[in-house]
């Protein structure tokens, strides 16, 4: 054990909502952690309506190191985030590690790994690895990534969705430019977490299955839409954002992605849904130089 008055070396981030059913096995994946290290564990309650609050508190009895963030009103709804309003604001290690509340981990070096990792390998900004997908609506028991390269960079982010939330470690930058997606952030944070840290650097995979990423009716994954009309629109729209934020030849990427993913969209699309995508990218002007080839691709009126 270690002093809670030493600095961390790794901080914990935790959202938890109504999670009473799986919040025990979330922390327990915390406690299991054998480093050699310091760690903090903040964890963000947004107003959970069953007894989500009443095991944290259970929790800190016998654990100074685990700091509670528990919300009387739901933050969600008022457009506030608990990762970037309250955890990472508060988050004083070298590195963050996120756990959401249903997630677990089932690894007992898992830290130690991924801080001995990034310790050694200065260039990279974090390190995840392979996740058990336990998918509770369908009985599906798979892991992800299944492999992918040991080197992850922008434009992998930009391309997939590769990176289970409960896996991923990075440094603890500061610097994060979240105000620039106040009020306007629809879609995944998991995405636009990606894109702004591999825009930093590139992030190590680790081929070793460390955790569990449960797939259930009351989680996030539930209602995420990553491969439909509106999600790819939802998409698309934070892209524009990004591209505001990151280097220039990332932001030259974006362009890129843009043009090839809304041909293949509008050509593959029908009726309404197709002319819509036509329309929202032609008005974009974010890909303002590819403007006359769509245009005479497309040929829509």
């Amino acid at each position: 054990m270690f002093d809670n008055t030493e600095i961390p070396v790794v901080s914990i981030c935790c959202i938890t909502y109504n999670h009473s059913k799986f919040i025990r096995d979330c922390i327990q994946g915390f406690l299991i952690q054998k480093t050699s290290f310091p760690i903090e564990i903040l964890i963000f309650d947004d107003a959970s309506t069953d007894n989500t609050a009443n095991i944290l508190q259970e929790f800190t009895l016998n654990n100074e190191n685990i700091i509670l963030f528990l919300q009387s009103e739901n933050q969600w709804k008022k457009n506030k985030f608990g990762i970037k309003d309250w955890l990472l604001p508060n988050a004083k290690g070298k590195y963050i590690a996120f756990c959401e509340g249903d997630d677990y981990w089932t690894d007992p070096h898992k830290l130690q790994k991924q801080v001995d990792f990034l310790e050694s390998n200065s260039t990279y900004i974090g390190t995840f690895h392979r996740a058990h997908f336990l998918n509770e609506r369908n009985g599906a028991d798979t892991c992800y990534p299944v492999w992918y390269k040991e080197k992850v960079e922008f434009t992998d982010a930009l391309r997939e969705w590769l990176i289970p939330t409960n896996t991923l470690m990075f440094r603890n930058t500061n610097d994060f430019p979240f105000s620039h997606f106040e009020n306007k952030l629809t879609y995944s944070g998991d995405r636009l977490m990606h894109l702004l840290l591999t825009d930093k650097g590139p992030i190590h995979y680790m081929h070793e299955t460390m955790s569990v990423y449960r797939i259930h009716n009351a989680g996030a994954t539930a209602d995420a839409s990553y491969h439909n009309y509106e999600g790819e629109l939802r998409y698309f729209k934070l892209l524009t954002l990004v591209c505001d934020v990151v280097s220039p030849q990332n932001a030259l990427k974006i362009k890129e992605y843009i043009y090839r993913r809304s041909l293949f969209l509008y050509r593959t699309g029908n009726g309404k849904k197709k002319k819509e995508f036509a329309r929202f990218y032609l008005k974009n002007d974010l890909h303002s130089n590819y403007l006359g080839k769509i245009h005479n691709l497309l040929k829509w009126r």
